[in-house]
């Protein structure tokens, strides 16, 4: 671990989830600094085939995102919300009844607190939140705190906390097995125009079982 222990003070600090969006830190640095180990290796989700009402949904939006993107300035994060991720997000509760809490308010401690764009419940517990800046790399670093504070506080024996950290266009995965104390990023990162049935895929395995 190569880095300057003073950039955090965790004994005396006092630190939202955003905090660490802004600090200048590797991944793998951060989660040290917690006890945990992490590690960026390809994910394998499982992936069924999406229903074929779900994929016409998906053209559908496909086929008007160009002109979405010459009408609304999508470089306003409250826009991104609004228009590429929320979208996503009411599919996944229309259709499979997903729990969602919206920018709810987390506390473990002084330094791990703060608000988490979306978690998403069904089977199993998920973060979704927004890149800011569409900086993914301290947008991880984020994730990686938020994953944390959840291993800390969720009671049920849950083996697994999933996370995306997401600029609306770019998605980019992770879990927290909690029984290894190890973060694992998914090298491969997907694209909304081009990957959009498989980031569908991969939130429904995540998910579990929808009826």
């Amino acid at each position: 671990m190569i880095f300057n222990k003073k950039i955090l003070d965790l004994e005396n600090a006092n630190y939202s989830f955003s905090d660490y969006f802004k600090i200048n830190i590797r991944s793998d640095d951060l989660a040290s600094l917690f006890n945990y180990s992490y590690e960026l290796k390809e994910i394998d989700f499982k992936k069924d085939e999406l229903s074929t009402d779900l994929k016409a949904w998906i053209d559908d939006f496909l086929s008007h995102y160009d002109n979405l993107r010459k009408l609304v300035n999508l470089t306003n994060e409250m826009a991104v919300r609004e228009f590429l991720i929320s979208p996503i997000i009411f599919e996944l509760v229309k259709r499979f009844n997903v729990k969602v809490d919206i920018e709810n308010s987390v506390y473990y401690s002084e330094i791990l607190k703060g608000s988490i764009d979306y978690i998403l419940r069904k089977n199993s517990n998920f973060i979704a939140i927004e890149a800011k800046n569409s900086d993914m790399n301290r947008g991880f670093n984020q994730l990686i705190s938020e994953l944390i504070a959840l291993d800390k506080i969720i009671e049920q024996d849950d083996a697994l906390i999933y996370g995306v950290v997401t600029t609306g266009t770019e998605w980019n995965f992770a879990l927290l097995d909690r029984k290894n104390k190890t973060i694992i990023q998914d090298k491969k990162n997907l694209y909304l125009t081009q990957n959009l049935e498989e980031i569908f895929q991969v939130i429904i395995s995540i998910l579990g079982e929808m009826e």
